[in-house]
Parts: C-alpha cells; sequence; structure tokens
C-alpha cells in the first residue's frame, strides 16, 4: 500500500452495509488521506470531509480508484478494485459521488467529470465525460446524486440571479450531461469554506411519501422539493424553503438520517430534525461536538461527525421522536 503515499485522493468504496450515499475521509493511511463514496446502494457514514491532502492551489489532475472493504469494522482496510483512473481535474474546491451505477467527480473550476462502473464489483468503467466545463458555471464545487441518472451540483455561477450559489441539477447519460434547472440558494458563499476541498454548499436527498426533499447547508439551511427534477422535468414554481428558526447559521453540512429524521451540522453542534411530519421538520435535538464540523452523517439510530483536523469520526445516537 505505500503507492498510497503518491496516489492521489479521490477514492471509491464498495462497502457491504447501506449507510447511505456520501463521503468521508479516513485517518492517513501511509501519510495520506484517502476521500471515500459510496458505490450502488452501499455506503459511508459521513457527508463530507475536509482534505489536507489535496493540494491548495494549481492541481490540474487527480485520479479515482473504486476499492472494496476488507473489514467493516476498520475503514482502512481495503483492497483495490480495477485500474486507477488518472487525468481527472480536481480544483478546489471538489466533491465526489456516485449511485446506481454512475459515478460523478464535481471537478471545483476543473470541470466535472463522469464514469459508469459496476454495483456489484465497484470496477469504474466507461468514461461518459472528462473534465467537462458547463455553460454559465464557474465551478462544482460539491456534488450528491439524486439517483442514477440526475446530479445535484453546488454550482458557483457566473450569472449571481437572486443568488451567485445554488444548485445544478444535471441529467447524465452515455450521451454526457444536460442541464434539467438551477435552484439558487442563499446562504453564506466562501465565507464557511475550509480549503483546499470542503466547501459549505452542502446536500441530501431524502425519499419521503413519494416526495425527493433536498436538503441543503450553505450557512443557512434549507428544503426544496426537486421531485419533478429528478425525473428530467424543468419545475415552473421550485420554493427554498428554511429549515429551523434561529441557531442554524453557519450550517456546513447535512445529512438524511431516515426518511423521519435529518441532520444539520454548524460550528460546535449537530442538530437532528424531526421530519415524520413532513419537511421542513421541528428540531428535536442539538447535539454538542468540538470544532467546526466538516462532516455529519447518520442511519437510523446512530449519526457521526467529523471536525477539522479531527483523525477519526465521533459517533452518537440519535433521539427518537
Amino acid at each position: 500500500m505505500l503507492w498510497l503515499r503518491r496516489l492521489s485522493v479521490l477514492v471509491l468504496l464498495h462497502l457491504p452495509a447501506a449507510w447511505g450515499q456520501n463521503v468521508v475521509v479516513t485517518p492517513a493511511v501511509q501519510g495520506g488521506r484517502i476521500v471515500l463514496t459510496a458505490l450502488g446502494s452501499a455506503g459511508l457514514l459521513l457527508q463530507r470531509g475536509d482534505v489536507r491532502s489535496m493540494p491548495e492551489k494549481d492541481s490540474k489532475h487527480e485520479s479515482v480508484v473504486a476499492f472494496l472493504l476488507e473489514d467493516p469494522a476498520d475503514i482502512t482496510s481495503i483492497s483495490q478494485a480495477g485500474p486507477v483512473i488518472s487525468n481527472v481535474n480536481a480544483f478546489p474546491f471538489v466533491g465526489i459521488s456516485a449511485k446506481g451505477g454512475t459515478l460523478v467527480v464535481s471537478g471545483g473550476t476543473g470541470g466535472l467529470s463522469a464514469w459508469k462502473y459496476d454495483t456489484s464489483s465497484a470496477r469504474i468503467g466507461d468514461n461518459i465525460v472528462l473534465n467537462e466545463q458547463v455553460a454559465g458555471v464557474i465551478g462544482f464545487p460539491d456534488v450528491t446524486m439524486a439517483s442514477r441518472d440526475v446530479a445535484l451540483m453546488s454550482t458557483d455561477f457566473e450569472s449571481p440571479g437572486t443568488s451567485r450559489f445554488g444548485i445544478l441539477v444535471l441529467a447524465i447519460d452515455e450521451d454526457g450531461v444536460r442541464a434539467i434547472d438551477d435552484i439558487r440558494i442563499p446562504g453564506s458563499g466562501f465565507e464557511n469554506a475550509v480549503g483546499p476541498a470542503n466547501f459549505a454548499l452542502v446536500t441530501a436527498v431524502q425519499r419521503r411519501n413519494g416526495a425527493v426533499l433536498m436538503y441543503t447547508a450553505h450557512g443557512s439551511m434549507t428544503v426544496t422539493d426537486v421531485t419533478p427534477l429528478v425525473v428530467g422535468k424543468r419545475a415552473a414554481d421550485v420554493e427554498v424553503r428554511p429549515v429551523g428558526t434561529g441557531g442554524g447559521g453557519g450550517a456546513v453540512s447535512v445529512a438524511v438520517a431516515s426518511p423521519d429524521t435529518v441532520l444539520f451540522a454548524r460550528k460546535g453542534a449537530v442538530m437532528v430534525f424531526d421530519t415524520s411530519n413532513g419537511a421542513p421538520g421541528t428540531l428535536i435535538d442539538t447535539i454538542d461536538v468540538s470544532g467546526r464540523v466538516t462532516s455529519v452523517g447518520g442511519r437510523g439510530p446512530l449519526g457521526a461527525s467529523v471536525t477539522e483536523g479531527a483523525e477519526r469520526a465521533r459517533s452518537f445516537s440519535l433521539p427518537t421522536s
């Protein structure tokens, strides 16, 4: 595994347990950290990592590689599945996401890249687009796959509109990428960013009673019904609604733990919202954490967070509504 010292840090992992389609940074492995994302219905616990081993600037090319987990209790016990995919732009800020056989690297200002992969073996297959620039976009600091064919791209837009930042909904298939719609999200811009890879414009998807809801942490906490968008249709009126009242300023990450539970993180705290009566939900608990959270995630009764500079996740029990 010594080659991990020089291997770039965008990495895929195939897990046997379904923790949600999210991202985490491991502890140091042979001197450098690696970024992980879920494949297929499998997944990791956490949403976004603080990638300190990525170059601060002028990084032109990184690599993507799939791994299989040897021991579910140890996320550093991995074996490579398939070849290393090279020449992938990963300018700060950058995210990675995968679902149902489609993998996307947001690429920052370097353009997005997407591939197909095998949901059984985790092997990355054919390239769909590589370092693709999209008209009207300065950069994509993050990405969440809403489905196999639709990506929610955290976006810095060239045209300010109602807000410079928001979500560009992209359809992705074998023929390339196509913009479906854009949703502007008022919030903190660069204020809560932690270079080189952690940007506070994070989304998480909740499916409930036939609806697809996008929760977004961007300094602000919001929820948007994106049901028509994930089937490729523009929506006549997409409403971005606030989540909670007060106490949510500085929200930097979000995760869906269940159809009834959503987690928002800010510096020093993870806020737990009960959504059993529908969005936007009711705040039912605030869990104190030390430092600036870079990742939050959960599944069922379990949650976890990673803070800036932390080597491992802190886990905690989630309250029941």
